[in-house]
């Protein structure tokens, strides 16, 4: 059958959820990797897929969601939204310490759009995703987990990969967290987020991507972080005969993203937690393999960053507050 007409045939299957996807591959004895294709091409992982439209535009002062949805709002997320609607400024800030993401101190700065999209559940932006990090690494500090660390994905994303500067910082990042049994990053590139888990001691990365792409698409990172652990094989204290360049999985036992959302920062949100100890280990539970992140869920994962945002940033004179 000519391409051309099955993509115009099988375009709308995007809107379908992950149970009829499962049934259409099934029915045309297919794969969902096969299917993508067939809609959008040999390239698909490099398009925006398309989404339904936003009802409620963004305007800065006014509110982030459609009046009569404010009451609806969870405690926090609608005390967050108090807050913004007192501000004057474009965007905001947040402090951070070098033990949260190894680069000293510093501070994030975050639009006010890039909140609304919070809000909205659309694409997050590499600020927001910073913000989740410290916030992370905060709870692992407040509550004694001491093996897991972070890096700052604003400083590592595909625009810098290439830079000197990434690799000095990922040099030194693993200098001070040589005893970490994860060292996770949430990486950016083609418009899409994925999470990396580094193991130092076993040379191995594990890649946590929500809509399986090549492994290839993200060799760059790989690179620039192969770079940098030769330089800490040289300083380090500790030796393993059997270092090397990094290998890389694919994580098997994860949450999905179906086509038709562009869910992904949420997708690497939960994903962390897995590792921080607030749900069941992706590794654990097989049947997340064949599961999307619930509505419940992804509104759980916006609450506890809104709470974060108004207990540690937005107070003055708060642990994360630059007032």
């Amino acid at each position: 059958m000519n391409i051309e007409r099955w993509r115009e045939g099988t375009r709308a299957a995007h809107k379908l959820n992950v149970a009829e996807r499962a049934a259409f591959c099934e029915q045309n004895n297919m794969t969902e990797l096969e299917l993508l294709q067939i809609e959008y091409g040999e390239d698909w992982w490099k398009q925006l897929l398309p989404l339904p439209p936003i009802i409620w535009k963004f305007e800065l002062g006014k509110d982030l969601v459609a009046p009569e949805q404010i009451p609806k709002l969870p405690t926090r997320m609608r005390q967050l939204h108090s807050w913004y609607k007192m501000q004057k400024s474009k965007l905001f800030g947040a402090s951070y310490l070098d033990e949260d993401l190894h680069k000293g101190e510093g501070r994030v700065w975050v639009d006010f759009e890039h909140l609304y999209h919070f809000y909205q559940q659309r694409a997050l932006d590499v600020s927001i995703m910073t913000l989740w990090t410290v916030m992370e690494s905060h709870k692992c500090r407040r509550c004694g987990i001491n093996n897991i660390g972070f890096l700052d994905p604003s400083t590592v994303h595909e625009n810098t990969v290439n830079l000197p500067s990434t690799v000095d910082y990922l040099y030194k990042a693993f200098l001070s967290m040589q005893d970490k049994r994860s060292i996770l990053l949430s990486y950016n590139c083609f418009y899409h987020h994925v999470l990396l888990d580094i193991n130092l001691n076993n040379s191995r990365i594990e890649v946590y991507d929500s809509r399986k792409r090549p492994l290839s698409l993200i060799q760059p990172v790989i690179d620039v972080v192969n770079k940098a652990f030769a330089k800490y094989r040289k300083k380090s204290k500790i030796h393993r005969p059997f270092w090397g360049d990094f290998t890389v999985e694919e994580a098997k036992y994860i949450l999905k993203q179906p086509p038709g959302n562009d869910h992904c920062g949420f997708y690497v949100m939960h994903y962390m937690h897995c590792y921080t100890g607030d749900c069941r280990s992706a590794e654990m539970n097989t049947e997340l393999d064949s599961r999307e992140l619930l509505m419940g869920e992804l509104v759980a994962l916006q609450e506890e960053l809104a709470g974060w945002l108004v207990d540690y940033v937005v107070k003055p004179g708060s642990e994360y507050s630059i007032i």
